[in-house]
């Protein structure tokens, strides 16, 4: 087992926060992906660190690495898990208009 140090912690974790906020480049990307195949450790990290579920231990092993997570969206989550929703009631509104819009097409062809 391999410790990383405070300098490559800073490195790759630059270039897994460049990877969560979308702006990693193509050459730093195939950096990153050697990165993670060199080893089942790194791959563990990795998969740690961009997991949802794991966000605040992430946040905490961001900042003890010195790396900025100001352009990461990360998720808001509130005690359990909770998937988002779709929104049911916006479709029923909308139903609900076209059915309206057809019913007063309906009685206006029908009594003119």
């Amino acid at each position: 087992m391999k410790l990383m140090t405070s300098a490559e912690k800073l490195y790759y974790g630059s270039l897994i926060a460049n990877f969560l906020a979308y702006r990693i480049t193509a050459e730093e990307e195939k950096i990153l992906h050697e990165w993670v195949c060199a080893d089942d450790e790194n791959m563990d990290l990795f998969e740690s660190l961009i997991d949802d579920m794991n966000q605040e231990w992430a946040k905490k092993w961001f900042y003890v690495a010195g790396v900025s997570t100001r352009s990461i969206k990360w998720k808001k989550r509130d005690g359990w898990y909770k998937p988002e929703t779709k929104a049911i009631a916006d479709f029923y509104i909308v139903m609900a208009v076209v059915f309206a819009f057809l019913l007063l097409v309906y009685f206006v062809l029908e009594f003119t």
